[in-house]
């Protein structure tokens, strides 16, 4: 079984990548990631092309046909959504994409049964490895960190804008960040995160930026999410509040660290996710066909 990873256009899937990367060939399959459509890499009836992009680069007619092409070369093909599906029209959106692409099945980390299709859809989040290791979260290493600033990474759009400015001079923003590089520069350095959601009302877990943050000994702020993901990370370094509260928790934290609890909860993340294996389903599927 060989597995083609395209992420064309943006970089912003680039942990996903690794780290779906890192666990194919660690179970003994191939793998491939690819940064265009136009790549031609050697293919075989047992191919799998894994699409990663977001739905809105389907305005440009040219990456319709580059697409169009690929559905000639591909027999297994598999649309992984990332972006957020709150209203109806983003459902159309993808609709349309995959009447494009002609997936045999779907992937997602956020957005599972929010789609009226007749594919099966596989819950599939940024699994935690190797690759997301990146720092000396030893207990000792987490003291050297600034705790007086609380980091966001990523666009501010507007409604993120209305929380973040309530944080004035302790508030840190870094977007543009995409290698193993930039992010060990940041990880090493700040022990406090935030993270708000892109639309009011989405209550989906950005845990393709939560991921790296909590496998380095990062504490996350977050906005409310939804039940699951609150029940599945209860344990770990990321806490959850109404996002007007966000500034309030935030100088009562730094007032009386517990780096002892950070560190154990940073290897019980460690411990505990690397024995999670969402792909076990998938392959089965898969395998049956």
């Amino acid at each position: 079984m060989k597995f083609i990873l395209c992420d064309p256009f943006t970089h912003n899937h680039y942990f996903l990548t690794q780290s779906l990367y890192f666990e194919f060939i660690n179970k003994g399959f191939e793998c491939t990631i690819i940064n265009t459509l136009l790549q031609n890499i050697e293919s075989n009836i047992n191919s799998i092309f894994i699409l990663i992009i977001n739905p809105y680069f389907m305005k440009n007619k040219i990456i319709i046909d580059q697409i169009q092409n690929i559905n000639k070369i591909y027999k297994y093909k598999i649309l992984y959504i990332t972006e957020p599906i709150t209203y109806i029209i983003e459902q159309k959106v993808y609709l349309d994409l995959i009447n494009i692409v002609k997936p045999y099945c779907l992937w997602t980390y956020n957005n599972f049964n929010k789609l009226k299709t007749y594919l099966n859809i596989f819950h599939i989040p940024p699994i935690y490895n190797e690759s997301y290791n990146l720092s000396d979260s030893t207990f000792k290493s987490l003291k050297t960190r600034i705790n007086d600033k609380i980091v966001f990474i990523g666009n501010v759009n507007e409604n993120r804008l209305q929380t973040i400015e309530k944080f004035e001079d302790k508030l840190v923003v870094i977007n543009d960040i995409w290698t193993q590089t930039e992010w060990a520069n940041i990880l090493n350095k700040y022990l406090f995160y935030i993270n708000i959601h892109r639309r009011n009302g989405c209550k989906s877990l950005e845990t393709l930026r939560c991921i790296p943050i909590l496998a380095n000994g990062g504490v996350i702020l977050s906005e409310d999410c939804n039940e699951l993901d609150k029940e599945k990370y209860k344990d770990y370094n990321i806490y959850f509040y109404k996002k007007e509260d966000l500034l309030s928790i935030f100088l009562d934290k730094i007032k009386n660290i517990d780096y002892e609890e950070i560190y154990n909860k940073t290897i019980l993340f460690r411990s505990t996710q690397a024995n999670i294996n969402d792909l076990t389903k998938y392959i089965e599927f898969h395998n049956n066909l």
